[in-house]
Parts: structure tokens; C-alpha cells; sequence
């Protein structure tokens, strides 16, 4: 079925006006859609462009979603040969590693726009030379742009055009929690004890290092605990989720969160606890709630990336959202808890001085980006 939807896709693709072609976003997954939603919004209202968005998750949300001048598509086993072909004057992607597999640059000239989705640095978690092909970078900060010019001048690299974006999810999550934070009145409902622990992927997660321990301490201590593991964790770590059902599935005060796409835990958490995950800057920055973090080793996917000099901006930044229990310490980890709670308010504004100092463009984001896109096309024109 899936084949058939994508040959159909195909055929509407090609039939498509390639004045509704000029802008496209690729979206690998639903998720990707959160960090490209207002720059969507501006570009087809206020500007009035015509966009075309291309998924490769056949049954990606947004093929329910009535959004005026957006046409979608659905790509997966064609999307290289798509992606080669595209006339665009714009490919807009969270996805890095262009050019270095299957999905090639387009050969026509297109401008290649990359969105990160992650706040923190980039070159020590994505693999050495996934963002070299890249002719725009709308960067988060200015750590961003530091990491980037650094690998230029390093590496003898094309000059990148370095956006000073932002994070539109960012200004998504703030604004959805402060929603749900007036609905529920979190500020003057009495602690629940509720821990919502969000860790990354990989080896050196949180659940594949000390993930039991840590869990079995906490529920001793009484708190009621929500997993909210990685999606990767999901798809390569089957033996690991089946692992924590067996053990805690009869447990009143444990929850598996399968569907990460609801947000009830994530701002309902008294405390949030993660590694070295990039969804503890969205919860911090988003909800101006400290973080607890589990020193487990860094994850590194890039091997290469001391060659910069540079050292990454989370290994500091972790102590201006929270804390940082060593393993050693998780025995006495309520003494943590139990500070994160008393002081969230001065924590809450040392967060915030910080999301200011090192956001750019906080809740203007999108029209920078839309911006920067629409002068691209007038400027082609």
C-alpha cells in the first residue's frame, strides 16, 4: 500500500505547477513539523507563497491538516531521485548528512536550508561533515555559528550563509505550557511528586547505563515516575523497552509513554530528570523548570569533533538549568530533588537570563526565517 501511495504521490508530484515547487520542506518524520510550523504560517499568509511540503512518514499528521497553500507529499523509496531533480529555489530540512548517502543535493541550483533541532553544540552529536553541504544554516545561537566558521576556516570549507534564526519549537513549548499552566494552575497546586524521565538514545542513555537503578531508587522513594524514552529507543532498543514492562508494568506509579507526542507529562512534571539529551533545553527554556541531569558519559557521534578546540556548550550550560548527580550519588538523589523544588524560582530566572543571552530572536523566529526565504525567491526572480 505504502508503494502504491508513493507512486501516486509521484505522478501529482510531477503534474504539480513548479510554481507551487519554488519552496519545498522535507520533513523525515511528523516531528519535524514543529520546527518548520511558523515558518510555514508566515510564508503562506503573510507573505502568500505557495509551498510544497514532502514527509517520508506515510501517515505523517499533517496530510489531516487543511493548511492553505501547502501542498504534501509522501516519499521514501523515490525521495533520493526527488530529491536529485528538485527545481526548487529552496529545500528547506532538519535532516543533516546531505550529500554524504542516498540523498544527494539537487543539481539545479537549489539553496539548501538546514533548521537545527537541537539547541545545544551540533558537532560533537551528528556525524563529522553532515553539515558541510549545507548553503544556509539557520542557527540557533551564536555557539552555532562560533562551531560553524570554526569548521570552515578548519577544514577548508564553502563560506555557509548563518542565519540568526532561533528555535521556533522553543516558542511552541512556552506557549503551550503557559496555556496548560493557567488551565491547571500548576504554580499553586501542591508537589505531586511526579518525575518524568526523558533520556537520549544510545548506549550511554540514562536507560541503558543506570536506567534500573535509578528507577528502582525513585520508586522506593515514593515519586511516581513516567519514562518518556527517545523514539530511537523505540525502534533500536526493543529488548530494553520489553525489559522495563516486565518489571514495572503492574507498578501504579510507573507510565511507558509510548506516544511522545503528548505533552500532558512533559508539563505536568515536578521533576524532570535527563543525560545529555537536547530535550532537557526545550523543557528548561520552555517551561523555565530545572533540569536534573545524570552524568553519565557524553554521547559523541562525531569523533573528530576536539579537532575543533571547542568545548561543546552543554558541558557548562547543564549547571545554569539545574543540577548534575553523579552516579555515585543517585542513593541520595531526593537531596537534589528536593532543592530543584525549594529553589525553582531562582532557578527560573537564572534559565531565563540564560535563554535570553543565547536564543536568538526569542518569539520572532519564524519571520526571520520566512524572512530569509522570501527574499530568496524575489531575489532568484
Amino acid at each position: 500500500m505504502k508503494i502504491a501511495k508513493e507512486l501516486n504521490n509521484f505522478i501529482r508530484f510531477k503534474e504539480l505547477d513548479q510554481t507551487k515547487k519554488e519552496i519545498i520542506f522535507y520533513s523525515e518524520d511528523e516531528e519535524s513539523f514543529y520546527h518548520f510550523k511558523g515558518i510555514i504560517n508566515y510564508l503562506t499568509v503573510d507573505f502568500n507563497k505557495k509551498i510544497t511540503y514532502i514527509t517520508s512518514q506515510s501517515d505523517d499528521a499533517i496530510f489531516a491538516k487543511d493548511l492553505a497553500n501547502v501542498d504534501v507529499f509522501y516519499f521514501n523509496k523515490l525521495l533520493p531521485n526527488v530529491i536529485k531533480n528538485l527545481k526548487a529555489k529552496a529545500l528547506v530540512m532538519t535532516m543533516p548528512d546531505i550529500d554524504l548517502f542516498h540523498i544527494k543535493r539537487s543539481k539545479y541550483g537549489t539553496n539548501h536550508i538546514y533548521i537545527f533541532h537541537n539547541i545545544g553544540s551540533s558537532f560533537p552529536v551528528i556525524r563529522f561533515g553532515a553539515l558541510f553541504n549545507y548553503d544556509t544554516l539557520f542557527c540557533v545561537g551564536q555557539h552555532h555559528k562560533v562551531e560553524i566558521k570554526k569548521q570552515e576556516d578548519l577544514y577548508n570549507l564553502k563560506t555557509k550563509t548563518l542565519v540568526d534564526f532561533g528555535y521556533y519549537k522553543l516558542e511552541l513549548i512556552k506557549k503551550q505550557y503557559d496555556a496548560y499552566n493557567k488551565k491547571y494552575d500548576l504554580k499553586n497546586n501542591p508537589i505531586k511528586n511526579n518525575i518524568l524521565l526523558a533520556p537520549t538514545w544510545g548506549k550511554n542513555s540514562i536507560l541503558n547505563f543506570c536506567g534500573i537503578r535509578l528507577i528502582n531508587t525513585l520508586l522506593g522513594m515514593g515519586y511516581n515516575i513516567t519514562v518518556r524514552p527517545h523514539p530511537m529507543t523505540f525502534k533500536k532498543s526493543k529488548n530494553l523497552i520489553n525489559k522495563l514492562i516486565k518489571l514495572y508494568g503492574g507498578n501504579e506509579n510507573f507510565i511507558l509513554e509510548e506516544n511522545i507526542s503528548s505533552t500532558k507529562s512533559f508539563y505536568d512534571a515536578d521533576i524532570f530528570i535527563t543525560d545529555w539529551s537536547g530535550v532537557a533545553y526545550e523543557y528548561a527554556f520552555g517551561t523555565e523548570r530545572p533540569i536534573l541531569f545524570i552524568d553519565v558519559p557524553q554521547k559523541v557521534i562525531n569523533t573528530k569533533y576536539k579537532e575543533l578546540g571547542i568545548e561543546p556548550i552543554d558541558i557548562n550550560l547543564r549547571y545554569n538549568l539545574g543540577k548534575v548527580l553523579k552516579l555515585e550519588d543517585i542513593d541520595r538523589i531526593d537531596v537534589y530533588i528536593n532543592d530543584l523544588i525549594l529553589n525553582k524560582d531562582q532557578y527560573a530566572k537564572t534559565i531565563k537570563k540564560t535563554r535570553n543571552e543565547m536564543i536568538y530572536n526569542f518569539g520572532s523566529s519564524s519571520k526571520i526565517g520566512a524572512d530569509y526565504i522570501a527574499s530568496l525567491i524575489e531575489m532568484k526572480q
